[in-house]
């Protein structure tokens, strides 16, 4: 049996819950459509990819040449990617990360003068990842 000072507590809470827009059936936050949609957020790397790496070594650093595709609808810059590197048996000894400053417009950009610096003498270098990049402004881009 309930207590007599617990029992407007619990209408308290029953209120606030119907009038907060619960589903109480599933006790989660019922938002409109249109809202939910609106609050989906905009990561410029996820439509960012790299393809076509080429790898040249030279004192202590390895110099790369890869292909930027910017799926996005508008110009991204401030990119930072990382590229794996791995051992003559395969095995992951390390990860190098390098900004490319350069403003990158929608469409399939060719980067050179990617150098990141080697984790051993015998390193080899594996897959690349784009790990940020931000959103240039409408009125920045020419």
């Amino acid at each position: 049996m309930l207590r007599p000072m617990t029992i407007p507590a619990v209408v308290l809470f029953l209120l606030f819950v119907l009038s907060a827009g619960m589903n109480f059936n599933r006790l989660e936050l019922v938002a409109p459509a249109a809202a939910q949609e609106s609050s989906k957020p905009d990561f410029p790397v996820d439509n960012l990819s790299l393809g076509h790496p080429f790898w040249r070594r030279g004192a202590g650093l390895v110099y790369g040449s890869m292909a930027l595709k910017n799926q996005n609808d508008y110009s991204v810059k401030q990119v930072i990617i990382s590229c794996d590197f791995f051992d003559e048996w395969g095995n992951l000894i390390g990860r190098r990360a390098t900004g490319v400053h350069q403003i990158f417009s929608p469409g399939r950009t060719w980067v050179s003068g990617i150098y990141l610096t080697l984790p051993s003498r015998k390193a080899y270098p594996g897959a690349c990842h784009i790990i940020s990049a931000k959103r240039v402004p409408p009125a920045l881009v020419s």
